[in-house]
C-alpha cells in the first residue's frame, strides 16, 4: 500500500503527522487487505479540514472532515472511509 500525505497552507512540525497518517491508512487494512493507495491531506485553510482518499481496485472512497484541530478531523474522516468500505464489501458479497 502507497502512503501519500499533503499538507496545504501550512508547514508542519517535523513529523507531527506522519504518524497519525500511517496508523490512519493502517486502520483501513483492517477492513480490506488489498488496498492500493491512500492519500490523505491535512488543509489549514479557514477550518482545520482532512480529506482522505482511498484506491482499490476498481473504486476509490473519498471523504472529507472539518473542526478545529487536525486531530479531530482525522477521525472523522477516517470513520466516513470505514463506512464507505464496509458498504462497498457488503454489495460486493450480495452478488
Amino acid at each position: 500500500m502507497k502512503l501519500n500525505v499533503t499538507f496545504r497552507h501550512f508547514e508542519p512540525k517535523q513529523n507531527e503527522f506522519d504518524e497519525i497518517a500511517k496508523h490512519a491508512a493502517d486502520k483501513f487494512l483492517k477492513f480490506y487487505d488489498n488496498i492500493l493507495s491512500v492519500n490523505i491531506e491535512f488543509d489549514d485553510d479557514v477550518t482545520k479540514k482532512v480529506h482522505i482518499s482511498v484506491h482499490v481496485d476498481g473504486n476509490d472512497f473519498d471523504a472529507t472532515a472539518d473542526s478545529d484541530d487536525f486531530k479531530k478531523s482525522l477521525p472523522l474522516a477516517e470513520d466516513k472511509i470505514v463506512s464507505q468500505i464496509k458498504r462497498w464489501k457488503d454489495k460486493r458479497s450480495q452478488h
